[in-house]
């Protein structure tokens, strides 16, 4: 009897995991995905008011979150003379960066704001065959407390990575001033700790890889700003509680004494923001700050480290 049922089990996986797999691969095969070269290359070319002093912010989707509009509208209360482009793009990090770093600096910002977090040091990992045991077992690890909306999104993000956001459907948020980032609708919304918490179940531990590489690409693109005399703020991006909890305490002094000496070394200022509003409810996930009116806290935030470099 026993046999009988996990038999029925196995068939029931094998055809909802064909089904999920040929569904993908034809969705695949019809999306299409905005060249972020082209669309960098467009931005970089254009010609710019040589009146207006630029402010720039540099990071992933973890910056891309960042209401521009608001923060513009902050800084010209007082500074009209100023703008803020948001040039954050998903999955970026120091090595990525450090090959546009001389097209940044072509467009002569006064100011540079560039957010990071743990993320952005880990290794990069060769991607693992989608057919193999492992891959297999981790999509199809069943843990019935999960949203199932959570899980389906966390299948279809580990099979076809970059490209799964526009699964999600194409109304996409088009910020102002922020060229390579659109935002998807599900950003605007806030989960709530018990939301959160069920993200948070079976996912590893973080840890904060000292790549090498990526280290020193970051010294790397702070040196050629400050070689052009362009101010450099370094902010660590905020983080949630429930994520928070997933990196021990070793990994997160090992981080924030890792910028710190950066910043000395370069003397520039850093912000360190990752636990500062960890208990609020401003998450639409586990790395994320909503794009919601209720969590401008962080836009506000970052607008007046903008105002204090401004004004000093």
């Amino acid at each position: 009897m026993v046999e009988n049922k996990n038999i029925e089990i196995s068939i029931v996986v094998l055809i909802g995991f064909c089904l999920v797999f040929s569904s993908l691969f034809i969705l695949q095969s019809i999306i299409i995905v905005p060249n972020s070269d082209s669309a960098q290359k467009e931005f970089f070319d254009k010609k710019f008011d040589g009146k207006i002093q630029k402010v720039l912010i540099l990071g992933s989707s973890q910056t891309a979150t960042l209401n521009t509009k608001y923060i513009i509208q902050k800084i010209s209360e007082n500074h009209d003379n100023y703008t803020v482009y948001n040039l954050s793009y998903d999955e970026d990090n120091p090595k990525k960066r450090l090959t546009t770093i001389q097209e940044t600096i072509n467009l002569k910002p006064t100011i540079v704001l560039y957010g990071v977090s743990f993320r952005d040091f880990t290794t990069e990992k060769k991607s693992e065959n989608i057919f193999s045991i492992s891959q297999i077992k981790n999509i199809f690890d069943l843990n019935f407390s999960l949203n199932p909306k959570l899980m389906s999104l966390k299948t279809i993000k580990q099979i076809m990575g970059n490209n799964a956001g526009f699964i999600e459907g194409n109304n996409k948020i088009k910020q102002l001033h922020t060229p390579f980032t659109e935002l998807s609708p599900r950003r605007t919304i806030i989960l709530n700790e018990n939301e959160l918490e069920k993200e948070s179940l079976g996912e590893k531990a973080v840890y904060f890889d000292n790549d090498d590489e990526k280290i020193t690409s970051m010294k790397k693109i702070i040196y050629e700003l400050k070689k052009n005399k362009i101010k450099t703020i370094l902010f660590a991006v905020p983080l949630p509680k429930s994520q928070l909890d997933l990196i021990p305490d070793s990994e997160k002094i090992e981080f924030y004494s890792t910028l710190n000496k950066i910043a000395n070394n370069f003397d520039i200022k850093f912000y360190n923001y990752t636990e500062k509003y960890e208990k609020l409810a401003i998450w639409s996930d586990l790395s994320h700050v909503a794009f919601n009116s209720n969590a401008i806290i962080y836009s506000d935030d970052v607008s007046k480290i903008v105002q204090s470099e401004i004004d000093s």
